[in-house]
């Protein structure tokens, strides 16, 4: 009988370098998909103080810089399919309208609360958190130092206290992270209501939610 193994090797062989070569160019294909949709390219920059935009096919990066002067609008911002096929004059109202949904409520609680902002971010801030009844909870900030507060500073803060909601509205404003916020429970500097002394380990779930 005659022996096919070497016919049979140079199939394998074959087949194995067949399947070798569509690997790669599938991977090619894949690879070069990848960067059309996700390799942005510098498309504009307009002169409004200096806007510059990337485009990819699934998305567009803009680089916000409107107005000339120390008040000029800078941030950046993703927008994704479908929204990276609008024009420019779309994307700034869409920026501009969510501007107005956080500016709105920080210059309302700047008139409410002025003394909870423009503090010092150096070492972070301190948020007091007191409880005045069941459920019910109070907050100031101070910025952070290296000593303990004292009573009079926490109880000035009695004299405007916010809520949760409102504080963490205030803290959005300082655009820091929240380990460099410290969350500490106080008995209540506006009256006799006793603190609830499990808020020592719970400060942060009740705090942040």
């Amino acid at each position: 009988m005659m022996n096919c193994t070497p016919r049979n090797n140079v199939y394998r062989k074959k087949g194995g370098t067949i399947i070798k070569k569509k690997i790669i160019i599938f991977a090619s294909i894949a690879l070069a998909f990848v960067l059309i949709l996700f390799v942005p390219y510098r498309r504009d920059a307009f002169n409004d103080g200096g806007t510059v935009v990337y485009d990819a096919l699934a998305y567009k990066v803009v680089s916000w810089h409107v107005g000339l002067d120390d008040d000029a609008y800078k941030n950046t911002s993703v927008y994704w399919y479908p929204d990276n096929f609008r024009d420019i004059d779309d994307l700034w109202k869409m920026e501009t309208d969510s501007m107005i949904s956080w500016v709105a409520p920080i210059e309302q609680l700047k008139r409410k609360y002025p003394e909870y902002f423009d503090l010092g971010t150096f070492k972070g801030l301190e948020v007091y958190i007191w409880q005045t009844s069941s459920g019910e909870y109070l907050c100031g900030v101070l910025q952070g130092t290296n000593r303990n507060k004292t009573d009079e500073e926490i109880a000035k803060l009695a004299e405007n206290g916010a809520t949760i909601e409102e504080m963490k509205v205030i803290l959005s404003y300082y655009n820091i992270d929240k380990e460099s916020i410290i969350i500490i429970p106080v008995k209540n500097p506006s009256s006799n209501y006793e603190i609830d002394f499990s808020m020592f380990d719970t400060a942060k779930e009740i705090f942040w939610g």
